[in-house]
């Protein structure tokens, strides 16, 4: 009995308690004094077999148990850890601790009777030691969510480990082909492989082990299978394929088991119809991204959807009217069915009272609603109609939606700012676009957000707005997009945290304010055909190494360009065609490797040809046409000159001589143009 505590007292003394935060372990160990509970038990001279987590076998007072999870341990367990002294062990638990990123010892092999071993997310590197093969008697084995442990010795280990029922690897880095032996621990009832790098074709007989309720192999980009032909025989609960490569049709094998609660298959390729028996499932019914097609059934069990909470039907080819039962069911909060061909008017008996999210968007839906009709939902969070054929109608409303974060209403018919938006204060996405409405941005609209984490995402673009941009809070907007109106005036100055502006084809004026260099942020930046002067702000392209779009194209710069241009990283467009830049084409902009556009048209450049942009591997169109360009034109040295050149204009320019020939020999992009968006915008 003094041995055996005092090897639990020694192996403790090596660690501290360690505050720190961790997703996975704020998550699964909700109870915050867990740690201090199970340590301020372990008082020595006491029996450590009434220490909480130590568990002892009743007739030989052999340690057989010992649950550590959650205890925030900090520190490594080397290879003399007194641990190890403890043979008996049949349950080891270190889930959810922190071990430093320290390798797993190979002395875990000596725990021959060991039936369970959690070690998941707990900070382990390195690779899973062979010596794990020796634990012939686990039942249950849980390395997951050790983002840095290998295991490409899964095979070697899982080959001896024949009473498995648990296994879960979920964020290993395996790296190899699902091994067939794994249709060889005939007791698996939980097997879980996500985010594994799982390669090559899955043995669709592991969908018919007799026991296995729970199979998930999702974010397995590489893994591939086709289950038309496949018979699922196994009972499943859960099934989770997210994010792998999998395409047919659903079998209707596992037709005869009525006992699935949990379904995900989003992003993947799967076609044809639904089965009737996906209807079944109890939970969660996810089939987001994939082709499916067909209509939805008019009417299903009551009793089986009873407890179904989230239904993902989104981007897929589903058609027929949306059923008044998806709104009815007890249970449900998030319904998504966006992105497909429903036709024919939105049910206006939305009876369940659980609905949190719903997102109807980009269908064909047609018809005029009364958006009151959701006005009973009271925990209403986010809604989504935009996209489809709807008048919809915001006044009068009955309900405030003050807990409202998430609105999209574009192409709704919409012709002034919806009034019940003024007390959103927990607003996060807006999306009002491609509407007729027209007026001032109101003052409210300040306040969008305020009480929340602030106005995140706003859309007004093709609208008729007039007035300036003053009533907009932009200090923590990350993406503003004020296209296509008659706006006027000067742009905000606190855009700190801004990553994409898009103000084009309005009347906008003024200089561009040199706050905007204080967004590390900014991503794109489009401000093309509208009314502003000035220079261009020599901070620009020495801000962000994250942007990546600088569209100025079609206003009154004036001007040269900052012959220092820094972080440009991520460059991919740089258009100022169409105002009044003159002077050279700074050389530094060499610097930029990944960009793709360049358009310097319909200018007053005074320089020769930027011959040193032949070495630019991405550059794909070059516009110089209608500046004052002179001289012969001549090429670097570099070998393969403009690689990816697919258009380029220097027409109306000062040149003499002959195109390079080496030039001509090089621009084979032009033969295999690919239409991308960058440069199809070139050839209208």
């Amino acid at each position: 009995m003094d041995a055996r505590r005092f090897d639990l007292d020694d192996f403790l003394t090596n660690y501290i308690i360690y505050d720190y935060y961790d997703v996975n372990y704020h998550y699964h160990c909700r109870e915050e004094s867990h740690a201090t509970k199970t340590i301020n038990s372990w008082k020595k001279g006491t029996d450590c077999c009434m220490w909480d987590g130590v568990q002892c076998d009743p007739s030989t007072g052999h340690v057989i148990g010992l649950d550590l999870s959650c205890s925030l341990l900090n520190g490594t367990i080397n290879s003399n850890s007194s641990l190890f002294l403890l043979p008996h062990l049949q349950n080891l638990n270190l889930a959810f601790n922190y071990f430093s990123f320290s390798h797993i010892s190979p002395e875990f092999g000596r725990f021959l009777h060991l039936e369970h071993l959690n070690l998941s997310a707990s900070k382990f590197s390195g690779q899973v030691p062979s010596s794990f093969a020796q634990l012939s008697q686990l039942k249950s084995l849980d390395l997951s969510h050790n983002y840095d442990l290998k295991m490409p010795n899964l095979q070697m280990i899982i080959k001896n480990v024949t009473h498995l029922r648990q296994l879960h690897l979920d964020d290993i880095e395996i790296n190899a082909v699902v091994p067939h032996s794994l249709l060889n621990l005939s007791s698996l009832t939980s097997l879980s492989l996500s985010n594994c790098g799982l390669l090559g074709n899955l043995p669709t007989e592991i969908m018919s082990l007799l026991y296995l309720h729970a199979l998930n192999l999702g974010d397995n980009a590489y893994l591939f299978a086709d289950f038309t032909q496949s018979n699922w025989s196994s009972p499943l609960e859960e099934l989770r394929f997210l994010s792998c490569n999998f395409t047919g049709r659903l079998p209707h094998s596992i037709g005869q088991s009525n006992s699935m609660r949990i379904m995900d298959l989003v992003d993947n390729k799967f076609h044809g119809l639904i089965p009737q028996w996906i209807w079944n499932t109890t939970e969660i019914i996810a089939l987001a991204n994939n082709y499916f097609t067909g209509e939805l059934p008019s009417s299903v069990n009551q009793s089986m959807s009873q407890d179904l909470g989230i239904l993902l039907l989104s981007y897929n080819m589903l058609n027929g009217s949306i059923p008044s039962w998806l709104f009815a069911l007890p249970s449900i909060a998030l319904l998504r069915l966006n992105c497909n061909h429903f036709t024919g008017q939105i049910s206006t008996k939305i009876l369940s009272n659980s609905l949190r999210r719903i997102s109807l968007a980009h269908n064909n839906l047609s018809g005029t609603i009364d958006l009151d009709m959701f006005s009973k939902l009271k925990n209403l969070s986010s809604l989504s109609l935009s996209g489809n054929n709807l008048s919809v109608l915001t006044y009068p409303m009955r309900s405030n939606w003050s807990n409202l974060e998430h609105l999209e209403l574009g192409s709704c018919n919409l012709r002034e700012f919806p009034d019940f938006l003024r007390k959103s204060s927990q607003m996060f996405w807006l999306d009002l676009s491609n509407n007729q409405i027209h007026g001032k941005i109101p003052v409210w609209m300040q306040n969008l957000g305020l009480e929340g984490d602030g106005l995140f995402v706003a859309n007004l673009s093709h609208n008729s707005i007039t007035g300036g941009l003053e009533n907009l809070y932009c200090k923590r907007i990350r993406a503003l997009d004020l296209r296509f109106n008659s706006l006027e005036g000067m742009l905000p100055k606190d855009t700190l945290n801004i990553a994409y502006f898009l103000a084009s084809n309005n009347r906008l004026n003024g200089e561009i304010p040199l706050s905007i260099c204080s967004s590390n942020q900014l991503e794109i930046l489009d401000l093309s055909n509208n009314s502003f002067s000035g220079g261009i702000p020599s901070c620009l392209l020495n801000s962000s190494n994250s942007l990546q779009v600088v569209d100025l194209r079609l206003n009154n710069f004036n001007g040269t360009f900052s012959p220092r241009v820094g972080k440009c990283d991520s460059l991919e467009i740089l258009a100022v065609n169409g105002n009044q830049l003159e002077g050279l084409v700074p050389r530094s902009l060499i610097r930029c490797r990944n960009l793709e556009v360049l358009d310097l048209g319909n200018n007053k450049f005074t320089d020769t040809f930027p011959y040193w942009l032949d070495t630019l591997p991405e550059l794909k169109v070059l516009i110089l046409r209608n500046n004052s360009f002179y001289g012969v034109i001549k090429s670097s040295r570099a070998k393969g000159p403009f690689p990816k050149l697919q258009i380029v204009d220097i027409s109306s320019n000062n040149f003499s001589g002959k195109l390079p020939r080496r030039y001509i020999e090089n621009f084979k992009a032009m033969i295999h143009y690919s239409d991308d968006d960058k440069s199809s915008m070139y050839l209208e």
